[in-house]
């Protein structure tokens, strides 16, 4: 399964050296096509046929055995196939190099946060309306308030290669995460590469909150990497979520996307109607 997980980046690398001026889901596509073709040679059969629909269900599981997948059937009862993607379990440096620390310092026994995925979850298909729904992820175990949940793992890109993504295909900006400063060197880009955290949904009744994490390899947090931790106590089978951007004050500050989460306490509507 590594070696799918290995086969299937190196067909996104080729795909991107082969079509660079396509958007992040063409580049997607003809990565899926190489693997299915198995256009590699000298390689045995198994590391051969491999696909980016299929690793749902082998790879992700095979490299996080704390994920596992519901059954995915849209609101017509058709069957849903997931979108395309790379998983990965770590982060991925794409043209920006993780930072080294400047000095030697004494780590910390234990660091929280270091860990990929902590908490068992679930994909699932969730229902935005009558004719929509969209991938999910449910606690697959009661979770308490404070605790790691899962990192947002993702490919880790410089401003420049940030713009020129998000340029090519919009949909591209909703996946990357950032410092949170105007000098940001370093982002997060979670669209092509990228765990089950990339599949947590935006919700304006959040219940995960975003955090920098620090690791052995980087006690002084100079490398760009975030964690979803519990805000409040988790049951077993909700739904969790985050706020996209705590500090919007006007419907329309940070984005002109609609939220479609639906959230309401006590019968009040609580959705803000915009990400």
């Amino acid at each position: 399964d590594w070696a799918t997980a290995t086969r299937q980046m190196v067909a996104l690398w080729w795909a991107r050296a082969a079509r660079p001026h396509a958007s992040a889901e063409a580049q997607l596509r003809v990565a899926r096509g190489l693997l299915e073709r198995g256009r590699f040679e000298n390689v045995p059969g198994e590391f051969a046929q491999c696909s980016l629909v299929q690793q749902l269900r082998d790879v992700l599981v095979s490299l996080d055995p704390k994920v596992e997948i519901a059954s995915a059937v849209g609101p017509g009862g058709q069957s849903v196939e997931p979108p395309l993607f790379v998983y990965a379990s770590e982060q991925v440096s794409f043209d920006v190099l993780p930072p080294l620390p400047r000095k030697q310092k004494p780590v910390p026994a234990q660091l929280p946060g270091a860990a990929g995925v902590e908490k068992k979850l679930r994909l699932f298909l969730t229902k935005c309306s009558e004719s929509s729904a969209v991938w999910g992820v449910q606690a697959a175990e009661d979770i308490r308030q404070d605790d790691f949940v899962c990192e947002y793992v993702g490919e880790l890109i410089s401003p420049e290669e940030e713009g020129r993504r998000t340029r090519l295909h919009e949909r591209v900006g909703d996946y990357v995460f950032e410092r949170g400063s105007a000098s940001s060197d370093q982002f997060v880009d979670g669209f092509a590469v990228r765990n089950v955290g990339a599949f947590i949904n935006f919700r304006c009744d959040p219940n995960l909150v975003v955090r920098p994490l620090k690791s052995y390899f980087d006690p002084d947090g100079r490398w760009c990497r975030f964690g979803f931790f519990a805000k409040k106590d988790i049951k077993e089978g909700d739904e969790v979520g985050y706020l996209r951007d705590p500090g919007a004050t006007t419907r329309r500050k940070y984005s002109e996307k609609k939220c479609l989460c639906g959230a309401t306490e006590r019968g009040e509507v609580k959705c803000r109607g915009w990400l």
